[in-house]
């Protein structure tokens, strides 16, 4: 085939590109699983469940409740 007629072809850069983006990040399902035993955890603020959890993960659990309250305010509008 002349070279006028051939396809051209993806680059090396646009090559990779899709191939890292076609890949499944492994670490995707820990994480969203992670995100909801937080949120499950915030449910038990103020019970004697809540307060028998470590006091690291405890403010874990309340810097993600904190985070999720602030998208849910910005995203109904009340920062303005």
């Amino acid at each position: 085939m002349p070279p006028d007629q051939q396809p051209a072809r993806p680059g090396l850069g646009e090559a990779v590109t899709a191939s890292m983006n076609a890949q499944k990040d492994p670490n995707a399902d820990a994480s969203t699983k992670f995100l909801a035993q937080l949120d499950a955890d915030a449910k038990l603020h103020g019970t004697l469940a809540y307060n028998a959890l470590p006091a690291p993960y405890r403010a874990r659990v309340e810097a993600r409740a904190l985070s999720v309250a602030r998208t849910a305010a910005a995203s109904e509008g009340g920062d303005q």
